[in-house]
């Protein structure tokens, strides 16, 4: 949809989305052009940005994510006990990262396993996503940004990890909970 916005753009038969759109992306284009160099964190991107943007390879720089990840031990993992299992979501709440798919997915999840709870951990407009808890609200936890300890320890007592974002190149988050062992459901988006 978006190639064809920028490609087919004729600002009489055009939407207000498409108009938005097809302005931002040449913004973004005129901003990479003058650029030295853009370094990209996905191959996705700097695809993209080369046939899409056609920004100049000289003017890009692919660099996969260069994180030490030492191991974890997650022997003690298994010690945890829980009334409940825990589906963990860490991110910023808003609609790119797909809080309310998630919500919409968890209230039917909900209706079939009386034992999960969503912890939603992140920064963002909660007044939006409260209402899309309506008759849920009880089973589903909005945390705020936590710090580093509290998040770990999180990871630690999630049964499974979430990220359903529409748009993601590089997700830290993913990292972690892999790294400490947790099983992952996401999209197959960028």
């Amino acid at each position: 949809r978006f190639r064809d916005i920028i490609n087919r753009y004729s600002e009489k038969l055009c939407t207000k989305e498409e108009r938005i759109v097809y302005e931002s992306f040449h913004r973004s284009k005129e901003l990479f052009m003058v650029l030295d160099k853009t370094i990209c964190v996905c191959r996705y991107a700097y695809n993209l940005l080369k046939s899409d943007f056609m920004i100049p390879e000289k003017k890009l720089s692919f660099i996969t994510n260069g994180l030490d990840m030492p191991s974890i031990d997650n022997s003690h993992k298994d010690k945890f006990t829980f009334n409940e299992r825990i589906i963990l979501f860490i991110g910023r709440l808003t609609d790119s990262k797909g809080i309310r798919t998630l919500i919409a997915a968890f209230r039917i999840l909900s209706e079939q396993y009386p034992d999960l709870r969503l912890m939603i951990v992140g920064e963002g407009d909660y007044n939006t996503y409260m209402r899309e808890c309506h008759g849920i609200w009880h089973r589903i936890s909005f945390t705020g940004k936590l710090n580093y300890q509290e998040v770990h320890t999180l990871y630690d007592k999630a049964s499974i990890g979430v990220l359903p974002s529409f748009n993601e190149q590089c997700s830290y988050v993913v990292i972690e909970m892999l790294q400490h062992g947790l099983p992952i459901v996401g999209t197959d988006s960028t």
